[in-house]
């Protein structure tokens, strides 16, 4: 072989080196890639359950917020109450004679 040949030879094994090289360097950047994209991923759902959590709370409050009467709508409620019932008794009456 022609030392030129060799030359070539050499120089070709050199790159096939590098290129082995940049294809492992890169396999190793995809791994820990996937690896944060998992991570990633799992806190992306932990932070939507904790969302929906939220969201859930935010509606019972709301909820009960709305059901929630002060004391003096609690009274004036008893008085109609009362108001009513005393009409249900005059009419029971009524009906009775």
């Amino acid at each position: 072989m022609s030392k030129a040949l060799l030359d070539q030879l050499t120089e070709i094994q050199k790159k096939v080196k590098r290129l082995k090289q940049l294809l492992e360097t890169e396999q190793t950047k995809i791994q820990n890639l996937e690896v944060k994209l998992a991570q990633m991923q799992s806190e992306l759902d932990a932070q939507k359950n904790a969302n929906k959590e939220l969201e859930e709370t935010n509606k019972i409050s709301k909820l009960a917020n709305a059901i929630t009467l002060s004391h003096a709508d609690v009274k004036e409620h008893k008085k109609l109450i009362n108001q009513y019932i005393r009409e249900i008794d005059t009419c029971i009456r009524l009906l009775s004679d």
